[in-house]
């Protein structure tokens, strides 16, 4: 997998996350506001556990630097009949 991020000084700050895997062909792109997150569009194979994964980008602009943070987040809950 690949992840590449591109940062804009603009207001409010964001930022172009584009994710592109290779071993199951995906290429995926979002552009996230400072504390925003957003769906990935991957399947989990998890048993009887249904599985989101999402990414979350935090922002900041400090001493005349841009810093972010890219976090990787799960929701997951039993699936009915389990």
């Amino acid at each position: 997998m690949v992840m590449t991020l591109q940062t804009y000084e603009c207001q409010p700050l964001i930022a172009t996350v584009t994710m592109e895997t290779f071993q199951t062909p995906m290429k995926w792109s979002h552009t996230f506001e400072d504390g925003e997150q957003a769906p990935l569009p991957m399947q989990v194979p998890a048993g009887p556990v249904n599985v989101k994964l999402f990414l979350k980008v935090e922002l900041k602009k400090a001493g005349g630097k841009m810093h972010f943070k890219v976090l990787w987040k799960t929701n997951y809950c039993m699936r009915e009949g389990q």
